[in-house]
């Protein structure tokens, strides 16, 4: 991984996976052992952030084992399952390819999406209901994504987040949902339709958000303040680039 967070996730990702398939048992002990098989290849700025993150990994994976463990009413499909699916919307021809950390089918015969997540921030309860990766997810089903896993015709169970560095009183993990995509699949089909132009027209405009808090050129960003001091020095980066 390039970065340790990135280590960090990747594990946990893997491991969760690997209980899902049988690889590995469902327990604390095993999952413990596997990760400290591999927690050595993780590069760590400082030393103690090594012992700081390998309590935290051990906790996520303390979460999952009771997230996975629960009564949700409903059963699993799939772990790291990966699609390709096009479509057109908006006069856009669109491939979405990826993979879902999870796939579940609710009581009522509906497909769930399920999302790990290993950092630390989180989405509000606003932003949920927009939140742009779990609308691609539901709508990557809607356009044949589960129709590997289950008979046709496929119904959208909504999108969850499952925070495995979070819990909730009482020691539960946290899980954000996304409810089932119906009057908001407009939304989503925007999104994704802007997403699509802007890569098509390598377009990628610098806009601030949650996500400049971590972000690593923040200094050099046009819509920083340190970036605008650059820019005033003569030094001009390219408005778009399709480098990034």
């Amino acid at each position: 991984a390039q970065t340790s967070a990135r280590g960090f996730g990747s594990i946990v990702h893997a491991l969760a996976a690997a209980v899902h398939t049988g690889e590995v048992d469902a327990d604390i002990d095993a999952l413990d052992a596997h990760l400290d098989r591999v927690w050595g290849e993780l590069d760590f700025a400082v030393p103690w952030a090594d012992h700081s993150e390998r309590q935290e990994a051990h906790d996520a994976l303390v979460r999952f084992l009771a997230w996975h463990g629960g009564h949700r009413g409903r059963s699993a499909l799939a772990a790291e399952h990966p699609f390709a699916v096009t479509f057109t919307v908006a006069g856009e021809e669109i491939m979405l390819r990826g993979s879902m950390d999870r796939v579940e089918l609710d009581a009522d015969g509906r497909v769930v999406v399920i999302d790990f997540k290993t950092g630390k921030s989180q989405p509000s309860h606003e932003e949920l209901a927009a939140h742009p990766q779990l609308g691609a997810y539901q709508l990557a089903v809607l356009h044949g994504a589960a129709d590997d896993l289950v008979a046709a015709p496929v119904q959208l169970g909504g999108a969850e987040l499952v925070q495995l560095r979070k819990q909730c009183r009482g020691g539960a993990v946290k899980v954000q949902r996304q409810e089932p995509l119906a009057g908001d699949l407009p939304l989503a089909e925007s999104q994704l339709v802007a997403a699509a132009r802007s890569i098509r027209s390598e377009d990628f405009a610098a806009t601030t958000g949650p996500h400049c808090g971590y972000c690593e050129f923040a200094t050099c960003c046009p819509a920083q303040l340190a970036g605008l001091s650059i820019l005033s020095a003569g030094v001009s980066p390219p408005a778009r680039s399709s480098d990034g």
